[in-house]
């Protein structure tokens, strides 16, 4: 997985650029090409009351509200190339200095469309 892409700090816009290539010998199919918005050095309380000091998932972006929660189905050809791409934004809310975008690729597992394995990440 490569990728490339650009952020405006002003407007708090950008664009991430993905390219997965499919190394297997047998094409990928139920497979979800997914993006994460998450945030580092967030506090905040555990249910016992406690500071937690961590990362924290943000927001999950799509390229079409009905994949939101599950990516972009993609499905790959055997040794193949796939270039995908979203748009996203950062609310004034989060703290844009300490988020990042992370992108993972993950498939339906075959006991279970609700249980997915990440395959590729960055």
């Amino acid at each position: 997985m490569t990728l490339s892409g650009w952020y405006n700090r002003t407007s708090r816009q950008g664009r991430i650029n993905v390219q997965v290539t499919n190394t297997l010998m047998a094409p990928l199919s139920k497979t979800y090409l997914c993006y994460a918005l998450t945030e580092t050095g967030k506090r905040y309380n555990a249910p016992n009351g406690e500071q937690v000091f961590g990362q924290v998932f943000r927001k999950y972006f799509a390229n079409r509200s009905d994949s939101l929660w599950r990516g972009d189905t993609i499905t790959i050809g055997a040794g193949a190339t796939l270039n995908r791409g979203v748009n996203f934004s950062v609310r004034d809310t989060f703290n844009a200095d300490s988020c990042q975008l992370v992108v993972f690729v993950q498939k339906d597992s075959f006991i279970s469309t609700y249980i997915k394995e990440v395959i590729q990440c960055s």
